[in-house]
C-alpha cells in the first residue's frame, strides 16, 4: 500500500515517542513498508526538505526543525453547549513554539496543591516557566519567599510585593525575609488519566 508523505512521517513520529530516537534508513524502510533503499532514499530526502528530518551521526536519522510539530484544528473546541459543525482546517502546531520562546531558559514544574485552582492550574499540571523572563504584577510566577517555593499571582500594596493565590481557601503571603521571582508562568499542560 502506498502512503503519502505526512503519513510516513505520523509514523516515524510515533516510532520516536515509543523509542526516542529513529534508527538507519534500513529500519526505517522497515517501517514504513519500502522495499527498495531508492524508494526510502527518495522519501527521507523529501522530509529533510521540509524540514522534518535531519542527518545525524553515523548515516542515522534525526528529527529535523519541524517534526514535533502536531496538528491543530482551526475549530474552537466548545466547552459549553455544543455548536453545529463547521468546515476547519488542519494547519502544522508546534507546542514549543507555542509555549517556550527561550529553551536555554525555559523549566517545567510540577504543580502540587490547589492554591491556583481558580487561575486554572491544578495539581498534577506542568508549569512552563521562563527563568529570568519578564513579569509584572497581575501575572503568575514561580517565586521564592522566605526560602520556599511556590507559583502564585504576583501583588503590590504600595512599594511592597507579596503572593496571592487563586483560591479564597489560602492567604495572600508577604514575605517575612525575601522574595524572588524566579520567572514567569507562560503556559502549563496537564494529561488526563
Amino acid at each position: 500500500m502506498h502512503h503519502t508523505d505526512q503519513e510516513y512521517l505520523e509514523i516515524l513520529q510515533d516510532y520516536h515517542a515509543k523509542n526516542g530516537l529513529l534508527l538507519s534508513y534500513s529500519v526505517v524502510a522497515g517501517l514504513v513498508g519500502y522495499r527498495t533503499s531508492s524508494g526510502v532514499t527518495a522519501m527521507v530526502k523529501r522530509l529533510k526538505q521540509t524540514g522534518h528530518l535531519s542527518s545525524a551521526a553515523g548515516g542515522r536519522l534525526a528529527p529535523g526543525k519541524r517534526f514535533f510539530e502536531r496538528k491543530a484544528v482551526d475549530l474552537l473546541a466548545p466547552a459549553g453547549s455544543p455548536t453545529p459543525l463547521q468546515t476547519s482546517s488542519v494547519e502544522p502546531f508546534e507546542i514549543d513554539n507555542y509555549l517556550v520562546a527561550r529553551p536555554s531558559r525555559t523549566v517545567i514544574w510540577e504543580v502540587r496543591g490547589d492554591s491556583m485552582i481558580n487561575a486554572g492550574l491544578l495539581s498534577g499540571d506542568r508549569a512552563v516557566v521562563e527563568l529570568g523572563g519578564d513579569y509584572r504584577t497581575g501575572k503568575i510566577v514561580m517565586a521564592r519567599i522566605d526560602d520556599e517555593l511556590t507559583v502564585k499571582t504576583l501583588a503590590k500594596a504600595g512599594k511592597k510585593y507579596y503572593l496571592q493565590p487563586a483560591n479564597d481557601a489560602y492567604p495572600d503571603l508577604h514575605p517575612r525575609f525575601s522574595l524572588e521571582v524566579i520567572g514567569p508562568v507562560v503556559g502549563s499542560f496537564r494529561r488526563f488519566k
